[in-house]
């Protein structure tokens, strides 16, 4: 038997804060897998880094659906996976925007040559950078779109991301990072 959540006994909170509260626990969360990248085996860091990316989406998640609502938050979140996971497909099979790379057998499954969680690794980018945007351009409105800067620093420095030799400059680093927030009116 399942319970509607309006029969649920309140714990004292607004759903909204009880959301916004969850995703900070959710961030400290994540924040605290990242410390420990460092310190674990590397055969662990990729368990790790799909941990990491799995708790900061849901913190996302968590936040958009405390400040704009659950249907229109998980809507959001819903659209930054797809748009993310097409621009990585895309990404993989032609080198536009990001130049040419492709991401390690170790990441889980796949679907068109990109492990799945690269999705929510967009997701967990797009609603924090559109939160960013509004607080530091309030009168430029809501952010038409925001996207994750692709593949990351981090992804390159553990070998989750293999460059291919023309699209990396000294250290083996991206020449080109794709980056968008374009407000709108």
């Amino acid at each position: 038997m399942t319970v509607p959540i309006a029969e649920l006994p309140s714990a004292g909170l607004a759903p909204a804060r009880t959301f916004v509260n969850a995703s900070i626990l959710f961030t400290v969360a994540a924040v605290a897998l990242q410390i420990c990248y460092p310190l674990v085996h590397e055969s662990t860091r990729d368990r790790l880094t799909a941990a990491v990316v799995v708790t900061f989406a849901m913190a996302a998640a968590l936040h958009a659906a405390g400040c704009i609502g659950v249907a229109r938050g998980l809507t959001v979140v819903a659209i930054s996976v797809g748009i993310g996971f097409v621009a990585e497909v895309v990404g993989v099979r032609s080198g536009i925007p990001f130049g040419s790379y492709r991401y390690a057998d170790s990441l889980g499954p796949r679907l068109a040559g990109v492990p799945i969680i690269v999705g929510l690794a967009w997701a967990m980018m797009a609603w924090p950078a559109a939160v960013v945007a509004r607080r530091l351009a309030p009168d430029a409105g809501s952010a038409r779109w925001s996207s994750a800067p692709g593949p990351s620093r981090h992804g390159t420095s553990s070998s989750i991301h293999r460059w291919s030799p023309r699209a990396t400059g000294p250290g083996g680093n991206p020449l080109r990072i794709f980056r968008v927030c374009r407000p709108y009116r």
